[in-house]
């Protein structure tokens, strides 16, 4: 039986008045309201056509990119669009498993890659993808007897019936059974799944095309990035593609000006649900202190991978990552402010309840209230957090190495005294880590590394109270004048102050080594993070994030079961659709179109800006393209989405695929906490530029022929 992942989501989300393009609707939870806008919106399939469990439809051919250690924790989707277990997503999304087998001698992220044939493919170590099969509404069978069973109980008791449905669906480990929360936790579905774990790369563009613009474009229009990658999914046991259930079909008719778009995939999360005190703390609490930090941590690994190549090879996924969100989180905050996002939350707060019973109002004020005053209490912890989290456990990547060792120190020390300890456990804990040791070398620079350390934990000192900071940070950084001579002192000796020194302390590694860990000053501060965390931080902001979950629950009831309009529940990962029109939009005058084109491509390298660097072959072929102005490169559409959209298929109002989406514009970003039909904007690469790359730059004849295209 495969392992049940019970995913219970008790955090801040919602919905109020909706537009005719807003909402992630689930497929197989369709109703006619919704449906009918869709149709109005110009689709021209039926019900049956986008979810059906008897036979093959759409959302068989839409794939959830995840970790193979929890295959469902989706960081983007793909799509089938061969027969052969051929799959669409984006570049950004398979960059770190193209990272894995790239080198300064053999650099496929510059120079992209091609497989010549189905041996040559190469694997995306780490990555599944899963279909759903299928959903149920288990509500019921979750949260039965609970108006008599103590809360403090509800969880355990939610898990033991989520395990109790996974063994009897599960089908002995054929399919992966998750339980997931909506409308938060006033609902619950399981979610039936088939997992693959086999994926290989079989052509990615060079990251100057599929990053074309990098940081300066990025949640920006208009775009040109050729942001997409080809991947086939095997049979682990057959050795063999896929063959899917369904798959797209590629339409190449172009998107224009009015067109129906619908976008199919597993967006990760959206807070629509937000209260106005709420939201005011996400933007001066929370992402203004988190981009605080982040922006120094990117700047530190701009600078390096600039100077030196072995590092921008490794650091290349970290930081697209890292600088994303970044970005989003400036776009979001923006958007609240610019948007008087505070002041609409408290605008329909007040109005709301005009409209319920008399028994309601009073439970709808009485929610309110609470859930203002613990979102207060929480902003000083929130503050905390964010330095935890971003300076501390998440800052430099060589804190979450170091904390790999916490498993051998206990086993020498704790272990050892309780008797628990077997000497050859010891021994296989010490190789293990010598293996994870030559992986974090491999892929990180211990000089950078020790630089971001530096700056995270300036962050921490000069930022959060003394008693919620690390005990190594509290008594031995108070010895010294500045950080930075702090870090270089605690490197001098330490076990980890190379490769090398980590090697010889792990050969041979005794019970008496364990106190030498433990004493180690890089392993106390790092260590430290976590500690405080555990201790300090954790429990208090869950206890009162607790409580909010509790009238956050009652808060969207009571919004959800008396609106107007059609309710859709929070994104969470799971698999939804929304739909629009492709079209452009106006901020401060400025007036964008829909559809950018080749042409543009070529316009923007010639501007000699570094950010718009091409392949000179690349350059070549475009000068040599006459038809470069017709030639559509990407295109926006308003359908609602969010992170974890990525890699999701645009699709036509006949199903037929026209796009990947891959980002959204800066100015709608806030479409997370409430959706604005005027700036909210997904941002698409057109089937064309796909098309183009891959017949006309790659040379991928073979990949086409897989390609099923409409009329063929």
């Amino acid at each position: 039986m495969r392992k049940l992942h019970l995913t219970i989501i008790l955090f801040f989300s919602g919905i109020f008045f909706l537009q005719a393009d807003e909402g992630m609707w689930m497929p197989s939870e369709l109703d006619e309201v919704t449906l009918e806008n869709m149709r109005r919106a110009g689709f021209m399939l039926s019900e049956s056509d986008v979810y059906n469990e008897d036979q093959p439809s759409i959302h068989d051919a839409v794939l959830g990119m995840g970790p193979t250690d929890n295959p469902v924790s989706f960081f983007g989707s793909a799509a089938f669009i061969g027969e052969s277990g051929l799959i669409l997503t984006n570049h950004h999304l398979a960059l770190r498993y193209i990272q894995q087998h790239s080198s300064p001698e053999n650099n496929y992220i510059r120079d992209g890659f091609l497989a010549g044939s189905d041996e040559q493919e190469l694997p995306a170590n780490g990555l599944s993808v899963s279909r759903l099969v299928r959903t149920e509404d288990v509500t019921a069978i979750i949260t039965a007897g609970f108006d008599t069973i103590p809360a403090r109980q509800h969880n355990n008791i939610m898990n033991e019936r989520g395990r109790e449905l996974a063994e009897e669906y599960g089908e002995d480990g054929k399919y992966f059974v998750n339980i997931r929360s909506f409308f938060s936790g006033n609902q619950y579905f399981m979610e039936i799944y088939r997992v693959y774990n086999d994926v290989r790369l079989v052509a990615v563009p060079p990251m100057d095309l599929g990053k074309f613009g990098g940081n300066r474009d990025n949640w920006q229009w208009p775009r040109q990035s050729a942001d997409f990658a080809i991947l086939r999914v095997y049979h682990e046991e057959l050795d063999m593609p896929v063959y899917p259930r369904k798959h797209l079909s590629v339409s190449t008719e172009g998107v224009h000006e009015g067109d129906f778009t619908m976008v199919f995939g597993f967006p990760g999360t959206t807070k629509q649900f937000l209260t106005s005190e709420a939201v005011r703390q996400l933007a001066e609490v929370t992402h203004h202190h988190s981009i605080n930090i982040r922006g120094e941590k990117v700047s530190i690994m701009e600078e390096a991978m600039a100077a030196d190549e072995d590092i921008w090879v490794k650091y290349t996924n970290l930081h697209a990552s890292a600088s994303n969100h970044l970005l989003r989180w400036r776009g979001e905050r923006e958007g609240i402010h610019n948007l008087g996002l505070v002041e609409r939350k408290q605008q329909f707060e007040q109005t709301f309840p005009e409209g319920l019973c008399e028994e309601e109002a009073a439970s709808y004020h009485e929610t309110l209230e609470a859930i203002k005053g613990i979102v207060t209490e929480l902003d000083t912890l929130e503050m905390i957090n964010a330095h935890i989290m971003e300076a501390g456990i998440g800052g430099a990547e060589f804190t979450a190495f170091v904390a790999l060792f916490d498993r051998l120190g206990a086993m020498a020390t704790r272990y050892a005294e309780a008797g628990r300890l077997d000497e050859g456990d010891l021994q296989r804990e010490a190789y293990r880590l010598r293996g994870l040791t030559e992986d974090f070398f491999e892929n990180h620079d211990l000089e950078l590394e020790k630089e971001i350390l530096t700056a995270m934990v300036r962050h921490y000192d000069q930022n959060i109270p003394d008693s919620y900071k690390t005990r190594a940070v509290r008594e031995r950084l108070a010895e010294y004048d500045d950080h930075d001579a702090y870090i270089r002192d605690i490197f001098e000796g330490s076990i980890f102050a190379s490769e090398e020194s980590i090697y010889q302390f792990l050969d041979n590694f005794t019970v008496a080594d364990g106190e030498v860990l433990e004493q180690d000053p890089v392993y106390q501060l790092n260590l430290g993070f976590y500690f405080v965390n555990r201790d300090l931080v954790f429990p208090e902001r869950q206890r009162l994030r607790n409580q909010y979950g509790v009238h956050h629950k009652e808060y969207v009831r009571l919004i959800s079961e008396n609106s107007n309009n059609p309710v859709f529940p929070d994104a969470n990962s799971s698999l939804r659709l929304s739909f629009g029109t492709a079209r452009g939009y106006t901020v401060n005058g400025e007036e964008f179109t829909h559809r950018t084109y080749l042409s543009e491509v070529l316009d923007k390298h010639h501007s000699g800006i570094a950010d718009y660097d091409l392949p000179e072959d690349y350059v070549a072929l475009l000068e040599q393209t006459d038809n470069a102005d017709r030639i559509p490169a990407c295109f926006i559409n308003d359908s609602h989405t969010t992170g974890g959209s990525s890699g999701s298929p645009v699709l036509d109002a006949h199903g037929n695929l026209v796009g990947i989406g891959f980002d959204r514009s800066s100015h709608g970003v806030v479409s997370d906490l409430e959706y604005f039909p005027d700036y909210s904007r997904n941002i698409a690469v057109d089937i064309n530029y796909v098309l183009f790359v891959l017949d006309e730059y790659m040379g991928a004849d073979r990949l086409l022929e897989e390609i099923s295209f409409t009329g063929n």
